[in-house]
């Protein structure tokens, strides 16, 4: 009887645009279908960019998909015998074929936006790879360039807006003494004070709970001070904010740092069986197409 192995691989998914002069430009629906048709017509040799061979094609449902490989050099490799654990040379000059680390990327049909999915964590062709390929097969016009980020699921901070007040709050963040800073500024305001005094930055930790008999008007001026740094620990890098935010009677906890989408899954193996890319890729036009509405509606908010 077979041995069954399972393995978690996640998802993330990438909003595309392009920037000229520093200035950011959404674009009208790219038609992936015909990009990746029309790149797929080319000679191998014509879709090797950098240290990436792509190999474009369509799935059923007309699915723009990108298999992008970056061949691993087997220069001083060894391989090592799974019985008797017995380490040989490579013999790289007798060799008829390169290894490389996989990438699955699938474009969604009504957006500009693609999940990836990489094959051997972080030795497998990145988002960069994706922005390289664009630039070089679909190229902009003169002196924009194509940028991908991280599509990003705002949910938590939607259901704070919505919320009667807040009885506590939690932060930490780095300090930013460079910013001319207004009077009623904002929670973040009292680090920024600190380090304009001291003429450095600082890391900040802060903690504010309310008495548990504060009146409901005050729980609503506390949340209208931390909406004023919305800027700022919604995109709080390294760092954490949250709330427990209250709606009616109920309170809720609350992270408000924006986080990025993605969807983890498990597939399950044969042991007797390769864990083939062709199940990576499937994999990735199975998820894309199962969020692909969720994707829709996080993009409109």
């Amino acid at each position: 009887m077979a041995t069954k192995t399972r393995v978690k691989k996640k998802v993330n998914f990438y909003s595309l645009y392009q920037l000229k002069d520093g200035v950011r430009h959404d674009m009208n629906l790219v038609d992936w279908k015909r990009v990746m048709t029309e790149v797929a017509t080319l000679p191998i040799k014509q879709r090797v960019a950098g240290e990436y061979i792509y190999v474009p094609t369509v799935d059923e449902a007309g699915r723009g998909r990108l298999a992008v490989h970056r061949p691993l050099s087997m220069d001083f490799m060894s391989t090592v015998d799974s019985d008797t654990m017995e380490v040989q040379d490579v013999p790289v000059a007798d060799l008829d074929a390169m290894f490389a680390h996989s990438t699955a990327v699938v474009f969604l049909l009504q957006l500009n936006v693609f999940g990836l999915v990489g094959g051997s964590g972080v030795h497998s062709p990145g988002k960069p790879a994706i922005v390289d390929f664009l630039n070089e097969f679909m190229k902009p016009g003169l002196g924009a360039t194509w940028e991908a980020e991280p599509l990003m699921d705002r949910d938590r901070i939607d259901d704070f807006r919505k919320s009667d007040g807040v009885t506590e709050f939690y932060a930490r963040f780095d300090s930013e003494n460079n910013l001319i800073l207004p009077e009623a500024k904002g929670i973040f305001g009292f680090g920024d004070v600190v380090a304009d005094r001291i003429g450095s930055d600082v890391e900040v930790e802060i903690r504010v709970k309310l008495p548990k008999d504060a009146p409901q008007t005050v729980a609503a001026k506390l949340k209208n001070l931390i909406l004023k740094d919305e800027g700022r620990w919604s995109t709080n890098k390294g760092g954490g904010a949250r709330v427990k935010a209250k709606k009616g009677p109920l309170s809720e906890e609350l992270n408000l740092v924006a986080a990025r989408f993605a969807v983890e899954r498990e597939i399950v193996e044969l042991r007797d069986h390769e864990a083939s890319f062709s199940i990576l890729m499937d994999l990735a036009g199975a998820v894309t197409g199962e969020y692909e509405d969720r994707i829709e509606a996080l993009r409109k908010e």
